[in-house]
């Protein structure tokens, strides 16, 4: 799982959706707070836009449960993302680190 994770962050701060979305299962899901998206396809759409963002990603506070059966896994991590603009890095509010 660990790996997984790391693949996820590294792919989509290397701006590469088409791999990131080749992590998950054809009817995977990717849920983050109130947000949830099911299937590759519309992952790898969110990830289009996600990746133009500039982001990058820190974790930690890792927890995983996988199933008795492996049949499911369900992970949570603690992500702090950094945004940048043509300015460099910018806060949530726009203004500058």
């Amino acid at each position: 799982m660990f790996d997984l994770l790391s693949k996820f962050i590294l792919t989509i701060d290397n701006q590469d959706a088409k791999v990131c979305a080749s992590l998950f299962t054809e009817n995977g899901r990717f849920e983050n707070g109130s947000l949830m998206i099911k299937g590759r396809q519309k992952l790898y759409e969110y990830l289009l836009v996600h990746s133009r963002l500039g982001t990058r990603h820190i974790t930690s506070s890792y927890l995983y449960v996988i199933s008795l059966d492996r049949a499911t896994d369900k992970g949570k991590s603690t992500i702090v993302v950094f945004c940048s603009n043509s300015r460099g890095l910018s806060r949530g509010n726009g203004g500058p680190v």
